[in-house]
C-alpha cells in the first residue's frame, strides 16, 4: 500500500487547495492532525503538497478520521474525491483504493521513492554535497561499479551483499549508479535512505512486485530489524531479488543479521551466503583526488552561478593528498567554488572549514548579529543539531515528538526554539521538524565539536532518553568514534546515566560498528560504574566469554577481569592497615599482594593481549607466556572442549 503522492496528484491538490486554510481542512479530514502537518513556509501550493507527500511517505500516524489505517495517501485522496467530485485525478485514485501505485508516477518505483525536499537559494551550501541531489557527476576510477553490477546480474534468485566503507567514501553515490544501471534493464530498484524507512505496506507491495528487484538499504547497521524484514519480503519472490546493504560496519553485521533472522533459516541463509564488498579507497597520490576535485568544482560552480568560461584554477587547492575520502574532496571543491571562496586552501579539514563558513547563516534568536558565529545562538543551534543526530528520529512523528521535548531538554523558551528549528529546516532542506543533518559525516563533525565544547551535553541529551533512543545515541557515537576519538568521554557519560542497562546495550552494538575494538576499549572503562554486587556483572561475564566474540571484545574482557579481581582487595582494605603494621604479617601481606598482582596481570594478558599486562621474566624481559602459547590458550578457550569442562 503506497503512501506517497504522484506528480499528477500533487498538481491536482495544489489546484484544488491553493491556500493554507483549505489545505489544513482537507488534511485534517483525511486523518492528518494539525500538529503533524508541514508548516506553510513555502513559495507555492505545489511545494506545500510536495512536503505533504514527504510526510506521508515517512509513514505518519493517522488519527481516527482516516479512511484507511496506515495509508495516508489513500485516505487523503478518498476525501479529496468527495470534496472535488469533478476532479478526474482524485476520482481515479479513489477508485483504485489503497494499495495501488500512484497514478501517473511513471512506474512502481513511485511506491517507494519520496523525492528529496526542494532545494532553494536559501539553503546552505553543504546541501549540495548530498548524494540525492545529484549535483556532482559520478566519477568511476575503479572497478567497484562493475563488480556490484556483476553480482546483481548473476543467476541466483536471491542474494545479499554488504557495501562497506567509512563515512564519506561514496557508498550512496555508487549504489545510486548501480540502481540506475539496473533500472535501465527493467529492474524495480529501491533506495531506502536512512530517513525513509520501508513500512510494512511498502514491503507488502515489494513482496508481490513481478520485476527483478534491487533494494538498497542505507545505514543498515542502524536498522537491523528493517533489514531482516526486507530480506524476508525478498526471499519469497519468484524473480531475481538483490539486497545491497550500505554500512560502515564490517562482516560482523552479517553475523548479527543472521542471528536476528533465526529461526527463519531461509532468511538467515541469505545473510550466511552474503559477502562484504569494501569500497575502494582513494588511491595514493594526487591524481584521483584532482579528478574528483575538478569534476565537483565545475558542477558546484555551475550550480552556484560562479562558473566561468575558463577552466577553474585549482593552483591554490593543489594539495589534496591529505584528504582521505571522496566527501572530503567534494567539500574542498565546494569551498573553492563559493563566491566568497577562501583565498587559499585551509590547513584544517574541508568539512570543518565549511561548517565555519556556514555558521554565520545559522539562525540567531538573540539578535547578536550575523557575524556572531560563537554567540549563544550559534551554540543553541549546535546543540539542536547534536540532539537530532544522537536521537535520530526515523519518522515525521518521531521528529515532531523530539521537537516538542527540545525546550525542556535544552532549557530554552519554546517560541525561540521553534523559530530556530523552522529556520534550520529551511536552511538544510529538511523533511521534518527535527532530523539528522546530511551528509552524515558533516553532521557528526558539528556534533563532535559541540560535545567537545560542552562535555555534559551527551549526558544531558540522553538522560531522559528511552532505552531505544539511548542505544541509538551510542550507535551513532560508536560509528563516529574512529573519525572523532574525542567522543570517548561522551560515550562514557551516556553509559554512566544508567550503566547496568546501557553497558550491555553497548556490547550488543559491537558487531555493527566500523571499529568494534576501539569502541569496546572505550566502554570497558564503564565497568567501574557498575554498582558493587550488581547482577549485571553476571550478564557481562556471559557477554564477554571467549567463545562469544572475537578480538574486538578483548579490551572489555580485560576490564571485566580487572574489576572482578579487585573485589577481594576491596574486602581486605579494612584489615590491610593492621596487617602491614604488624611485623609478623607485613611481609606475608606484601608477598600475597605481589603474587595476586602477577596472577591478575597474567590472566588479563591472556584475555587481552593488547593490554601489555603480561608479566615478564625477570632475567631477560620476555613475556612469561610467549605469544604463541597465548594464542593456543585463547583458541582452547574458544573451543567446545573448554566449554565442556564445566559439565564433567
Amino acid at each position: 500500500m503506497p503512501d506517497c503522492l504522484s506528480d499528477a496528484e500533487i498538481r491536482a491538490l495544489a489546484e484544488a487547495c491553493p491556500d493554507r486554510v483549505q489545505a489544513r481542512q482537507l488534511l485534517e479530514a483525511a486523518g492528518v492532525s494539525r500538529g503533524r502537518q508541514p508548516t506553510w513556509n513555502v513559495d507555492s501550493a505545489e511545494q506545500f503538497w510536495r512536503e505533504v507527500s514527504h510526510v506521508l511517505a515517512a509513514g505518519i500516524r493517522l488519527d481516527e478520521r482516516a479512511r484507511f489505517v496506515g495509508d495516508g495517501r489513500a485516505s487523503l485522496l478518498a476525501v479529496a474525491a468527495e470534496w472535488f467530485a469533478a476532479n478526474e485525478v482524485f476520482a481515479r485514485a479513489a477508485a483504485a483504493g489503497p494499495g495501488g501505485p500512484p497514478l501517473g508516477a511513471g512506474g512502481p518505483e513511485a511506491v517507494f521513492d519520496a523525492p528529496p525536499p526542494e532545494r532553494t537559494a536559501a539553503c546552505a551550501p553543504s546541501v549540495l554535497l548530498r548524494a540525492e541531489y545529484l549535483v556532482v557527476p559520478f566519477v568511476e576510477l575503479n572497478g567497484d561499479r562493475a563488480a556490484l553490477r556483476s553480482w546483481a546480474t548473476r543467476t541466483q534468485r536471491v542474494s545479499a551483499r554488504l557495501l562497506t566503507g567509512p563515512a564519506g567514501s561514496g557508498k550512496t553515490r555508487l549504489a545510486m549508479q548501480i540502481r540506475e544501471d539496473l533500472s535501465e534493464k527493467g529492474w524495480l530498484t529501491v533506495l531506502a535512505q536512512s530517513d525513509s524507512p520501508l513500512s510494512p505496506a511498502r514491503l507488502g507491495y515489494l513482496r508481490t512486485a513481478g520485476a527483478p528487484t534491487l533494494v538498497i538499504i542505507e545505514d543498515a547497521e542502524l536498522r537491523p530489524e528493517e533489514t531482516v524484514a526486507t530480506a524476508r519480503a525478498l526471499v519469497g519472490r519468484s524473480t531475481a531479488s538483490r539486497l545491497l546493504l550500505l554500512t560502515r560496519a564490517t562482516g560482523g553485521l552479517l553475523r548479527g543479521l543472521r542471528e536476528l533472522a533465526l529461526p527463519d533459516t531461509q532468511v538467515a541463509g541469505m545473510f550466511e551466503r552474503a559477502e562484504p564488498h569494501t569500497i575502494t579507497p582513494l588511491a595514493p597520490g594526487p591524481h584521483a583526488r584532482h579528478v574528483h576535485f575538478t569534476a565537483a568544482r565545475s558542477a558546484f560552480a555551475a550550480e552556484l552561478g560562479t562558473a566561468t568560461s575558463a577552466e577553474p584554477d585549482s593552483s591554490s587547492w593543489a594539495d589534496l593528498e591529505e584528504l582521505d575520502t571522496v566527501l572530503d574532496v567534494h567539500a574542498a571543491a565546494l569551498l573553492a567554488a563559493l563566491p566568497d571562496a577562501p583565498a587559499k586552501q585551509p590547513a584544517e579539514s574541508p568539512l570543518t572549514t565549511l561548517c565555519r563558513h556556514e555558521r554565520p547563516r545559522w539562525p540567531d534568536p538573540a539578535g547578536t548579529g550575523a557575524d556572531a558565529a560563537t554567540s549563544p545562538g550559534a551554540e543553541l543551534v549546535a546543540r539542536i543539531i547534536t540532539t537530532a543526530i544522537l536521537l535520530r528520529p526515523r519518522s515525521a512523528d518521531d521528529a515532531q515528538a523530539l521537537a516538542a521535548t527540545l525546550p525542556e531538554l535544552l532549557q530554552t523558551k519554546t517560541r525561540e526554539l521553534r523559530s530556530v528549528v523552522d529556520e534550520l529546516r529551511r536552511l538544510y532542506a529538511g523533511r521534518w521538524a527535527a532530523e539528522a543533518l546530511r551528509p552524515a559525516a558533516y553532521g557528526e563533525r558539528i556534533a563532535a565539536a559541540a560535545l567537545a565544547q560542552t562535555p555534559s551535553l551527551g549526558e544531558t541529551i540522553t538522560k531522559a532518553a528511552t532505552p531505544a533512543q539511548a542505544t541509538t545515541a551510542l550507535m551513532i557515537l560508536g560509528r563516529a568514534l574512529p573519525a572523532h576519538p574525542e567522543l570517548a568521554g561522551t560515550i562514557g557519560d551516556v553509559i554512566r546515566v544508567d550503566p547496568e542497562r546501557r553497558l550491555l546495550a553497548a556490547i550488543g552494538l559491537l558487531p555493527r560498528l566500523p571499529n568494534p575494538d576501539m569502541f569496546a576499549r572505550v566502554i570497558g572503562k564503564s565497568v567501574d560504574d557498575l554498582p558493587p554486587g550488581s547482577p549485571t556483572m553476571f550478564d557481562l561475564l556471559d557477554q564477554v566469554r571467549m567463545d562469544r566474540g572475537g578480538a574486538e571484545l578483548d579490551g572489555l574482557r580485560g576490564e571485566t577481569l580487572r574489576m572482578l579481581t579487585s573485589l577481594p582487595n576491596h574486602l581486605l582494605d579494612a584489615i590491610r592497615p593492621d596487617l602491614t603494621r604488624d611485623p609478623a604479617t607485613a611481609g606475608v601481606a606484601k608477598i600475597t599482594d605481589a603474587i595476586s598482582q602477577v596472577i591478575t596481570n597474567l590472566a588479563i594478558g591472556v584475555v587481552d593481549p593488547k593490554s601489555n599486562r603480561m608479566p615478564e621474566n625477570p632475567d631477560d624481559g620476555t613475556p612469561l607466556i610467549p605469544a604463541v602459547a597465548v594464542d593456543l590458550l585463547r583458541g582452547l578457550m574458544r573451543s567446545d572442549w573448554w566449554r565442556n569442562q564445566g559439565t564433567k
